[in-house]
């Protein structure tokens, strides 16, 4: 019994005079984690546990990537501090052991910077406040640069922005006194 996956501990003993007492402590599931086409149950210290068959651990988050299963309780509970962002989250992706994705319910994909994730998230959230920024049309926000945010349209985005510059007119700039 003690070297099934799910057992974390487990103790056999005799109560004289016809009885054995089996005790089990069961893992904790924290989280699915997704490495390459392998899908497991892992607990908040990152040891998998056991496959994951759909079921019972289907609403665990999940965490891709190479170093995620490590690292993810930590940053899932920073995460979790801000229970707007937190809601919205259906995949947390560790990019190249280095970085932080968010896959938001929407399809949006926030990349946090490598440093500095909570500022990052603190300024996406404000963003999202004032201007309704992840309810929009919008495929990625880009936050891994310091000084800018970059806004990825939706491939549908894209082509109602780039209709309506086609569309818009023209100006007619004049410099001294010349049409161009």
């Amino acid at each position: 019994v003690a070297a099934l996956p799910w057992v974390e501990t487990a103790s056999v003993r005799k109560v004289y005079p016809d009885t054995i007492e089996v005790i089990i402590t069961e893992r904790t599931a924290f989280a699915i984690w997704q490495h390459g086409s392998q899908v497991s149950v892992i607990e908040a210290s990152g040891n998998v546990i056991a496959p994951f068959i759909s079921g019972r651990h289907a609403t665990l988050p999940l965490v891709i990537g190479q170093g995620a299963r490590e690292l993810a309780a930590g940053f899932i509970g920073r995460v979790k501090q801000r229970p707007e962002l937190a809601a919205r989250v259906k995949a947390y992706i560790r990019v190249a052991e280095r970085r932080w994705d968010l896959r938001l319910e929407n399809g949006v994909t926030v990349k946090l910077p490598e440093t500095g994730e909570d500022a990052a998230i603190a300024a996406l959230l404000e963003m999202d406040a004032n201007g309704g920024l992840l309810s929009r049309d919008i495929a990625a926000v880009d936050m891994r640069f310091s000084d800018r945010v970059v806004v990825q349209l939706s491939p549908q985005a894209a082509e109602r922005r780039a209709a309506e510059l086609d569309n818009k007119p023209k100006t007619v700039s004049v410099k001294k006194g010349k049409r161009t």
